[in-house]
């Protein structure tokens, strides 16, 4: 099976315990991994190593020390490796210029500012990753369903059905 990746991006050591703790149920199917900096990042991302899991989820905040966060969610957006993976961008503090650039140059797909409850959060990250990887063309059926316990119910169940129906009609 291939692996999917989770990377969230923080120097701050209390989000980093919060995402960590959040992300802990999606932990039994993807790699969640932690990077300080953007070194530590691009090491965890752009390894030359075949078996490195795929990028799904990229978490970046506002605390990276040696670039700004729209600049690396740019990067990410144009590698090949990566360019498909979710891209949300945590802000403590709302900076609109961070932020257009990020949807505009960046591919961002979701953005979380000031305060936010745990419970949004957890869905956001579920309804993402369940799109990733029922769009997802390189998994294959059975790949995808070993995912099924962390994604979105329903969504998944209507993938089961129609893959099924898909199955069944072409025998």
């Amino acid at each position: 099976m291939t692996s999917q990746r989770i990377l969230a991006i923080t120097q701050d050591a209390a989000l980093r315990e919060r995402l960590n703790r959040l992300l802990e149920e999606f932990a039994k199917r993807f790699d969640v991994t932690f990077a300080e900096n953007r070194t530590e990042a691009e090491q965890a991302l752009f390894s030359e190593n075949p078996d490195e899991p795929a990028l799904a989820l990229a978490l970046v905040d506002d605390t990276l020390p040696d670039v700004d966060e729209a600049s690396f969610l740019v990067r990410l957006h144009r590698e090949p490796r990566t360019r498909w993976a979710y891209k949300v961008l945590i802000l403590k503090d709302p900076d609109v210029d961070i932020l257009l650039k990020a949807v505009n140059h960046g591919g961002l797909d979701f953005c979380f500012s000031g305060e936010w409850e745990d419970s949004v959060f957890v869905e956001t990250v579920r309804g993402l990753l369940t799109e990733y990887i029922l769009d997802h063309r390189t998994l294959s059926t059975d790949d995808k369903m070993s995912y099924g316990e962390v994604l979105e119910s329903e969504r998944f169940l209507h993938f089961i059905h129609s893959s099924a129906l898909t199955s069944w009609s072409n025998r």
